[in-house]
């Protein structure tokens, strides 16, 4: 009997030696959830509206899409040929990809370009900055690179733009256009005569527009993101923001080899994120996780006086098996939902059921206490899920899904009964078969393009 008791015992204190191993490596025993994943046609059950439809290109990307706070227009960004911002396109055609807005509504038919389905350039004009230690230069705008692009409100918005120090973010107006950005923050050796390359990306506003988190990190060259280093989660105070003012901005998370994609909580009170696992010490985990940390609200960060990790807290933990890239699991890209309770984010990981491993978008609760669950799949590239503000818990994402099984459905059918229409003496054969020729068409767009969609359960 005392060898029985002792045996256990034993076995007991290493269960919990285990289970501290564990925690210091950052692991979990949470389980992985159901390998059941529901279908309805090419992609998961729910309420879907595809808002771009056209059949422009093989290969335009329509991404970043962010819906206003009105519910009416979506922002994103797209390809220059897609919205070309001059008539006659410059030799070498440019790669940048431009800003651009969409009424908020669903198509019911394909068109044959961008503008047909309703959507409107951003036309920046240029204005005179000082960069390198030089005399006011004008810059066009119209050419350059731009992304992430978010709301302000309903007629302003914040993004970057490529300058030759790096991405700066910008703010304008679009109730008229063509309209002059604005910057909000430049590095302080932007104005020196030598200066490194930094990059100011992925801005997200709190709740209360008072502050804008954004990711920064440095770079030997200006067109090699691959070397950037010294990632980390910086806080601009939008009460200082603007070239002429003395800027209260401050990093929020230290520095490691990745990070980004940060996402402001209901409240204001917690930022969400992804990062290397660096971040709690894993230097040799691959892939991204996602954490936490608080936002002091008691006034230290009027000053710039806050604490780097501050109630850092890790929301996800991947576990890599065979078959899984050596590269690891990227989760990236967070996006509270309207009541603070849950985060929708990308992952790479592979999603119940289905052995393929593209991105598809994700849901844990916002503590992370329960393994991830899948919230919507297309067996194409799901990404830039982003959590619309009014009270109807949709998202806006981008996928490469192509058009929905049903809207292809409806729209077979809709050409066989034309066909028939238009030519009596057609048999029902031939123009099914010519219904399903069309459809076809419309099928390749899967995996080619990107388009914008709505989405809801």
């Amino acid at each position: 009997m005392l060898n029985k008791i002792a045996n256990l015992r034993i076995l007991t204190l290493g269960y919990f030696i285990c289970m501290l191993g564990f925690l210091a490596l950052g692991c979990t025993t949470r389980e992985d959830p159901s390998e059941t994943l529901v279908m309805c046609g090419n992609h998961t059950c729910g309420n879907l509206a595809m808002v771009t439809t056209d059949t422009s290109s093989d290969g335009y990307q329509y991404l970043n899409p962010k819906l206003s706070p009105d519910g009416n227009t979506i922002l994103f960004t797209c390809d220059w040929q897609a919205l070309p911002s001059t008539d006659r396109p410059p030799d070498p055609l440019p790669t940048n990809r431009e800003l651009a807005i969409i009424p908020a509504s669903e198509g019911n038919q394909p068109t044959t370009s961008l503008t047909e389905s309703g959507a409107t350039l951003i036309f920046l004009l240029g204005l005179p900055l000082s960069i390198g230690g030089s005399s006011p230069t004008y810059y066009e705008m119209d050419m350059r690179q731009k992304g992430d692009p978010i709301w302000k409100d309903n007629s302003n918005i914040i993004f970057w733009v490529q300058l030759p120090r790096g991405n700066r973010l910008f703010e304008a107006n679009i109730a008229s256009l063509p309209t002059i950005p604005t910057p909000l923050y430049f590095e302080p050796e932007d104005y020196d005569q030598q200066g490194g390359i930094w990059q100011h990306t992925q801005p997200a506003l709190s709740p209360d527009g008072r502050w804008l988190a954004f990711v920064r990190f440095g770079c030997p060259s200006i067109d090699e993101f691959e070397s950037c280093t010294e990632q980390s989660i910086w806080i601009l105070d939008m009460q200082t923001a603007g070239l002429d003012q003395d800027n209260v901005a401050f990093p929020i998370v230290e520095s490691v080899s990745r990070c980004g994609g940060p996402a402001w909580s209901p409240d204001g009170s917690t930022i969400a994120f992804h990062a290397s696992t660096d971040l709690v010490g894993l230097e040799n985990d691959p892939g991204t996780e996602l954490f936490s940390v608080a936002f002091d609200t008691t006034g230290l960060a009027e000053a710039g006086n806050v604490t780097v990790n501050n109630g850092l807290h890790r929301l996800t933990y991947t576990v890599l098996s065979d078959g899984d890239p050596i590269t690891g699991i990227d989760n990236l890209n967070p996006s509270y939902t309207v009541d603070g309770s849950s985060i929708i984010y990308v992952s790479t990981r592979r999603a119940p059921s289905i052995t393929l491993r593209v991105r598809g978008v994700w849901r844990i609760p916002a503590d992370g206490r329960l393994a991830p669950e899948i919230f919507f799949f297309s067996r194409e590239d799901d990404v830039d899920p982003s959590v619309a503000r009014n009270a109807s818990g949709e998202i806006v994402l981008s996928s490469a899904m192509g058009f929905p099984t049903s809207m292809l459905d409806r729209l077979e059918q809709e050409t066989f009964e034309r066909i028939l229409a238009e030519n009596p003496d057609v048999s029902e054969t031939a123009a099914r078969v010519a219904a399903r020729e069309e459809r076809e068409e419309l099928e390749f767009f899967a995996g080619v393009m990107s388009h914008l969609f709505i989405y809801s359960r």
